[in-house]
This record gives C-alpha cells, sequence and structure tokens, in this order.
C-alpha cells in the first residue's frame, strides 16, 4: 500500500487539545485521521454527527426585555433596530463603543 503526505491547518489550541485527547486514547493524530477517513468510506458518511449548535436559552427576565421590546414596536413606540440592553453591563459597553444611549427609551407603561 502506497501512502500519501496530508497536511491540515487548525487552530493552534485545538491542535493541543485534540493531541492532549488522542494521547489518552494510545492515538496520535495521524491514526485518527487515517481511522476517520476509512469510516467515512466504509459507511459513505461523515463518521459523526453534524448539527447546528443549539441556540441559548434566554434567562426569564431576557425574555420580558424582548417580548417588552416587541410590544412597543408594534405599537410604534420605538423603531425597528433600536439597541435593546438586558443589563446595565451590557448598556455601559455599548457606551463604551459609541452606541447612542438616548437610542434606547424605556416607555414605562409596557
Amino acid at each position: 500500500m502506497t501512502t500519501t503526505a496530508t497536511s491540515v491547518r487548525m487552530d493552534t489550541e485545538l491542535k493541543k487539545q485534540v493531541t492532549k485527547t488522542l494521547d489518552a486514547l494510545g492515538l496520535n493524530f495521524n491514526t485518527f485521521v487515517v481511522m476517520a477517513a476509512k469510516q467515512l468510506v466504509n459507511k459513505q458518511a461523515i463518521p459523526f454527527e453534524l448539527s447546528i449548535p443549539k441556540a441559548p436559552e434566554m434567562s426569564p427576565y431576557a425574555r420580558k426585555i424582548s417580548s417588552m421590546y416587541d410590544i412597543a414596536l408594534k405599537e410604534g413606540k420605538v423603531a425597528e433596530g433600536t439597541p435593546v440592553y438586558a443589563t446595565v453591563a451590557e448598556f455601559k459597553k455599548a457606551l463604551n463603543e459609541g452606541d447612542d444611549p438616548e437610542a434606547f427609551t424605556v416607555d414605562r407603561n409596557l
């Protein structure tokens, strides 16, 4: 069997984590890649599940803010695209990044 060299580029930190995990399993990176390639050919499919990461769930407070924004938007009390900040820390960060704090208004009647 003739072999061919293949090069893989990846993030340095990821490579360290992969190597550490494979070392614990008694494997090296090359062996892992060959194993994955053989499974790909054998199964005619990616040998692991592919999925879109699930978005983190909103906290009850964030859901309330989102709901208030949606109501205000429907009632024309806030312009589409107006920034909404769920926390004071987010608001302060936006201030430091140059967002217009006057663009965010709260209607206490919501």
